[in-house]
């Protein structure tokens, strides 16, 4: 079940490198364990995707989806302060899907909750009626708040934010 979706969109300078690296660090960081399951760069075009997931208990796991568009992405030398630098220029958009996973597979691929008929309406009986509180506050919240925490991430590493208030 999607929790949230999350999109930055940027047209402007910044160190690609930097930032990809400074994505799958924070969710590392967070204890996220981060695969990518895409990644394409046919110039002037560039796409990547990275999914991470977190068990947090043995029923209920949170997965983060970032998805990454670049297009006329070119490199550019920039002067910063007396030193040059080899940045890029592209157009951005990056989008972030939290989301909750239940009755996941356990570490021997074994699919518990998903074997029979039974198995599955005993499934969302649980979700809808004995953890549904639990979900909603408690679970969904994190990755809610992760999927945030990581746009906001994103946006003060492409220097898109205020260091002081609007006023």
């Amino acid at each position: 079940m999607a929790v949230g979706n999350f999109k930055v969109k940027y047209v402007g300078i910044f160190n690609l490198e930097e930032l990809i690296n400074s994505i799958s660090g924070w969710m590392s960081s967070r204890a996220y364990s981060v695969k990518e399951t895409k990644f394409k760069h046919k110039p002037p075009k560039m796409e990547a995707a990275w999914s991470g997931s977190r068990k947090v208990n043995t029923y209920v796991k949170e997965k983060l989806e970032v998805s990454f568009y670049a297009e006329n992405l070119q490199k550019v030398e920039v002067l910063k302060g007396k030193e040059r630098k080899l940045m890029d220029k592209a157009r951005l958009i990056i989008v972030i899907t939290a989301d909750l996973e239940t009755g996941y597979a356990d570490y021997l691929d074994r699919q518990h909750w998903s074997q029979n008929t039974f198995l599955i309406k005993l499934k969302d009986f649980f979700n809808k009626w004995v953890l549904n509180k639990d979900l909603k506050l408690i679970y969904e919240d994190e990755v809610y708040y992760d999927g945030l925490h990581l746009s906001n991430f994103i946006k003060t590493k492409l220097n898109m934010t205020l260091d002081q208030g609007e006023f």
